[in-house]
């Protein structure tokens, strides 16, 4: 699962070009699962510097926030076609 996750984070980051890729859930609090996501990252995008890019969530707890947002979001922009 780590290898298609790594396969489309590091196309993404090809196709976009973001300054930080941020990482949230359960699984991403084990280090070793970081390690070796940023293994194959760097093993299929060698030009990439993932140190730089890939970045933990400190959201942690407050999951309620990214709902509330992602609400506001879905409310105001998707089905008014962003007009305020």
């Amino acid at each position: 699962a780590l290898y298609y996750m790594a396969i489309a984070i590091g196309n993404s980051v090809s196709l976009y070009d973001p300054h930080k890729v941020v990482l949230y859930g359960e699984v991403f609090k084990y280090k070793f699962v970081i390690d070796k996501l940023k293994e194959t990252l760097n093993s299929f995008f060698v030009d990439i510097n993932w140190n730089q890019i890939i970045a933990l969530s400190l959201l942690n707890n407050k999951i309620n926030f990214i709902g509330a947002e992602a609400f506001a979001l879905r409310e105001f922009f998707y089905k008014t076609g962003a007009n305020i």
